[in-house]
Order: C-alpha cells, then structure tokens, then sequence
C-alpha cells in the first residue's frame, strides 16, 4: 500500500476510534480496518498480567483457549518477529484458518524482559507481510497499546480502591501510581504537579520529584494544560492530548496524556508515541521524496512526450516535402485517428480493450504512415498522370521501406517505443479487411487495429482532398463510398464508428484546410 494511501487510511481511522469509548469495540474496528488494509485475516490482543485475549472469534476469548494463549506469549521473543507455531498452537489457532503454521508476533510492551502485552497477527503470507508492512503494524500496535491502558485506567479497580480507601488522597494517588508500570503524575486542579511514580523519573531521565517539578513541564506548555484543566472543570471525566516537552537532557519527548479527574486531583498517564511519531515522518518523509519523484519523473515524460512529438512531425516533413501536395494531409490524419481511437476506447467494441494512452499515441504515430515515399523516386511520386502498372508496383513499397526504416531505428532503441506504432502503420496501413491488400494481403483482425483505424483516416482524407489527377468529393459523398466498402477494404466495427462521428471529421476537415 502506498504510503500517500495508508496515512491517509490511517488518519480516518483514528478519527472514527475517537468516537468509540470502549477497548472491545475499539479493537473490533482496529481488526476490520487491518483486514481491509493490510489482507490480516485475524488479529490477538493478548494481556498478560491482566490475562485477557482480545479476538474477533469468540472461541479464541474463552478462558481455556486464553490461558494457552497466555502461555504461548509468555515465551516469545521480545522482539517482533514471524514465530513458527508448535503443533498444539496449530491445532488451536485452527480455528480460524485450516492451515495456520506461523504468525507475526509485535511485542509492544516489555517490562524487565518479560512481555506484559503483545499482537499477534495472522495473514496468509506472515514472512513478506512483516518485511513490507512492520513499520505500519508498528503504529497500529502501538495504537491498540495506548487504547487498552486508558481503558484500564477508567475501569480499573484500582481506581475503584483509591476512592474507597483512609487516608490523605494524595497519599492514596501517591500509591496509585506506584504500582503502574508506565509514567504517571498527579497535579491538582490548578495544574500544580504533586507526585510522579518511578516510571515518569526513568522516562525523563532524572532522579527526583523536585528535578521534574522544577525543569519539565509535564502538560507540555501553558496552552495544552489550559485546554485539559478546562476540560475537566466542565465536569468531564477524561480528557487527552498530544504533547511534546523536553526532558532534562533537553531531548523532545511525545507522549499523549490522558488525564483523570477524582476529586481535586487529576492522575495523569503519559504514552510514549515518540515511534509512532519517527515512523509517521518517515512515511511522509517516504511520500514526499515519493512526490518529488513523481514530479522528476512526469517532468521527463513531458520532455519525453516533446521529443517524440517533435521526431515525429521532422520525419513526418520528410514525406511531406517529398510529396508537396499532401499540404494539411498529416495534421488531418493524426486528428482522424485519434478521433476514430477515442471512440474505440470508449465504446470497446472488441474482445480486447485498448489503453486510455492509445488515442495519443496514433495521433502521433500514424503521422508517418508515408514515411516510405522519402525511398520513391520523384518521377513516380510526382507524376501528374495515372501511373503505370510496373510504377504502381513501385509505389506500393513505399509500405516496405516505411516499416524497415521504423523498424531499424526501433531496435537501436532496444526496447517497444512510439515507432513501433508507427512502424505497423507505415506497413499496413493499405492492407484491406477482405485480404486483397498490399503488402501481405493480411485480412480481417489479422491486420493491426492501428493500421485499420489509419486505413479509414487515410481514405477518407484521399477522397476529400483535391489531388492533380483527381477533383475532391463532397463528404457525403466520401463517407457513402467508405459504407460501401464496409467489410471489403474497411473494418465493419471502425466504419459504424466513423458513421458516429462523421460531423466531427468534417469539422477537422475543414479545420486544416489545404
């Protein structure tokens, strides 16, 4: 998944979790988002000192199935790894999968070597999904880490001690956060820190409650504790934000702190989001340098574009001073067929479809379909009379040398480039359905639908264009000739095509008169 498409993916995500209170819900809309995200096709929130598995399969949650589970994570790396499964772990996690042999395992909370909560993810590919998608399950794991601790929080029964026990409830909040194993700090209504458990000293890096009173400002800046006191003064139970402040080595911490009111304290937790924060610059980081690339690159397709355009239209000329009665004759071309290919392309009339590029790419190609007269001698290519037998002859090469001139320089490129297009024109432009065409009387579909679209745009400008041996024909009068040799010289599909847009050829036509 592009990195442009997940951040914003993402960004809705978080949008929608906000809106739900409770982790079960939350963790069942995380599960559906990744299935549709990343192809997991089941997803474990495991808790261990808590002893409860999170899981979309109501089977899995049982409390026999979930002390297994337990078990199993209690002997995991504490590193995020794919984990090949032991026989017994198959046959259970057979539930959801007949044939389930190995998961990815992200650990996202590791207290003193042992982990305390942990993902498991389970996808059908797990050694390329953790290569390609680790640093968004990151996030995601880190999400649903920060999500179940806040739902602890409000639930837990700690709380439900710290409102019923005797003593000063400073002393009570004091030991509340004692037993927690991530920061914490309790403040009074006003924002005035009084107490930080072993957990925030270690997280800014000092060793007393007086070097965090005195040098760390806790809720960030005066803005973010304004915002969160008002909050909870509206008798709102819970509030959170984002914050960022420097610690006393003066390294920039993010955290988002979630904050609980009881009574004239506030408790305080603080989740570290400082990875999720680096993977999310450098995602779009990612996106940008992936931009910039982008716009390198669609910079060069121009100048691309430009050159062969410009190639085309000089080799084009060559035919053009070669024959100078042709006039407006290639500017009229390129626009018939671009005309008859866009409609090709929006009706799809074939068993194949043809690219939404196609349209430009015979405008420009079909520019050289008579290329090959640079190779004809001028007493054949400017006769003003009806050309004999053995000249006519001559003159047919000019399809011949138009492909061997296109082909050569196509393979000096070393790959399919737009005088391969233009190569397949200039041979078989005047090949006919019904097979009487020259130079291999090819027939039917055999014939390249790039030569059968020039086939049409090519008669069609002859017929109403002014020639030394011949007057030009109305348009009515050209596109009945053209009906009339439906399925002899013309592709039937192309000619009904053409009868449906036959005023904007003449709107062309008239356009480059000459």
């Amino acid at each position: 998944m592009k990195a442009t498409n997940f951040l914003e993916s993402y960004l809705e995500l978080q949008h929608t979790l906000q809106k739900k209170a409770d982790f079960p819900t939350q963790f069942g809309i995380i599960q559906q988002w990744l299935e549709t995200t990343l192809g997991v096709s089941e997803l474990l929130f495991v808790s261990v000192p808590n002893q409860r598995v999170f899981s979309s399969l109501f089977a899995l949650s049982k409390n026999g199935y979930s002390d297994r589970i337990i078990d199993f994570v209690k002997l995991l790396p504490l590193q995020s790894q794919v984990v090949m499964l032991p026989e017994p772990m198959q046959k259970l996690f057979s539930l959801m999968s007949e044939n389930v042999d190995a998961c990815v395992v992200f650990p996202v909370s590791v207290i003193r070597d042992r982990i305390e909560n942990a993902v498991i993810a389970f996808v059908h590919k797990p050694t390329d999904f953790f290569q390609h998608h680790s640093t968004e399950m990151q996030l995601l794991c880190q999400k649903l880490h920060d999500l179940y601790m806040i739902n602890e929080i409000a639930s837990n029964k700690l709380l439900m001690d710290f409102n019923t026990a005797e003593a000063p409830e400073i002393e009570k909040a004091r030991a509340l956060i004692g037993l927690v194993h991530y920061p914490m700090f309790v403040s009074d209504l006003a924002g005035q820190v009084m107490a930080v458990n072993q957990e925030l000293l270690k997280k800014c890096r000092v060793k007393s409650f007086f070097e965090v009173s005195d040098t760390i400002n806790l809720f960030g800046n005066s803005s973010n504790k304004r915002a969160i006191l008002n909050q909870l003064k509206k008798n709102e139970q819970n509030a959170t934000r984002r914050i960022t402040f420097e610690t006393s080595n003066n390294q920039k911490m993010s955290v988002n702190l979630y904050a609980t009111r009881h009574n004239d304290l506030i408790i305080c937790s603080l989740f570290d989001i400082g990875e999720f924060v680096q993977i999310t610059e450098e995602l779009q980081s990612a996106l940008d340098m992936q931009e910039l690339l982008n716009d390198r690159l669609l910079d060069s397709n121009l100048v691309l574009q430009k050159t062969q355009s410009s190639a085309i239209r000089a080799l084009a000329r060559l035919a053009e001073f070669r024959d100078h009665e042709t006039g407006e004759h290639l500017k009229r071309i390129g626009e018939y067929t671009r005309l008859l290919a866009t409609e090709v392309y929006k009706q799809a009339p074939y068993s194949f479809k043809i690219r939404m590029e196609y349209p430009e790419e015979i405008f420009l190609s079909s520019m050289l379909h008579d290329i090959g007269k640079v190779a004809i001698p001028d007493t054949i290519l400017h006769k003003p009379g009806v050309l004999s037998d053995e000249e006519r002859t001559a003159m047919k090469n000019h399809t011949v040398y138009g492909w061997s001139i296109l082909t050569q320089a196509d393979q000096e490129l070393g790959e399919q480039s737009f005088l391969t297009l233009a190569a397949q024109i200039a041979l078989s432009h005047h090949e006919r359905w019904d097979g009487s065409g020259y130079p291999n009387q090819l027939s039917g579909e055999k014939i390249p639908l790039s030569a059968r679209i020039s086939a049409v745009a090519d008669v069609y400008d002859a017929l109403t264009t002014e020639r030394p041996y011949k007057k030009s024909w109305s348009h009515e009068k050209a596109v009945t000739e053209i009906n009339q040799k439906c399925g002899i010289h013309f592709d039937p599909v192309l000619v009904n095509i053409m009868n449906t847009i036959e005023k904007k050829m003449l709107e062309i036509r008239y356009s480059f008169p000459g």
